[in-house]
């Protein structure tokens, strides 16, 4: 009877030690909670146009330094949102073309303290440079260009050694916000100034 009491306590004591590691090792995984951007709630621009068409010049690399491929929500997919939530057609002729000139992230490794004093110190080890940058434009039935407005946003900040790969992300993502919320005003100046015949 002894035997088989220690056997299951083991068994118990083994099962819970797996679901703690596995609890810990789950706590490291990208999450999925991340909020969607959306402007929506700003309303959209009523432009005098048969057609909003998007374009993006932009080519990520893939590769170091540049990791905005690696977001849960790159700048390029909040910036065709912006244009999808911010831009309606709403005339009969001509085209709007928001075009995507830049919409790059590049991480750099920071220096931090090596050694004993490292262990007592949580430093700043990576900084973000986001770089967003566009031009609206509105073509007539011919294809001229009859009136454009440009934008262009940048943002940096820094992550902490320590930060998971949660915090991380959420750091990615407000990065990418600030960057649209500025480009957002700046589009929403040159809009109202110059696309007045074109808006309705």
């Amino acid at each position: 009877m002894m035997i088989r009491l220690s056997q299951r306590f083991f068994l118990v004591l083994a099962t819970a030690l797996v679901m703690v590691s596995t609890a810990g090792c789950a706590t490291n995984l990208p999450s999925n909670d991340q909020p969607e951007l959306s402007y929506s709630h700003l309303g959209a621009y009523r432009l005098d146009v048969s057609s909003i068409e998007v374009v993006s010049h932009f080519k990520p690399t893939l590769e170091a330094p540049n990791i905005e491929h690696r977001f849960p929500t790159p700048p390029e997919k909040a910036l065709r949102q912006w244009a999808n939530d911010r831009l309606a057609a709403k005339g009969t002729r001509g085209t709007a073309q928001f075009v995507i000139r830049d919409a790059s992230v590049t991480e750099s490794r920071l220096p931090i303290r090596k050694g004993v004093s490292g262990l007592f110190h949580k430093e700043q080890s990576e900084r973000y440079e986001g770089k967003v940058d566009v031009v609206l434009r509105i073509l007539d039935s011919g294809g001229h260009e009859v009136a454009y407005v440009e934008g262009k946003a940048t943002h940096s900040t820094t992550a902490g050694e320590d930060l998971s790969i949660n915090e991380r992300e959420a750091l990615w993502f407000r990065l990418t916000e600030t960057m649209l919320n500025d480009l957002d005003r700046q589009l929403d100046t040159g809009i109202r100034t110059h696309f007045g015949p074109y808006m309705q």
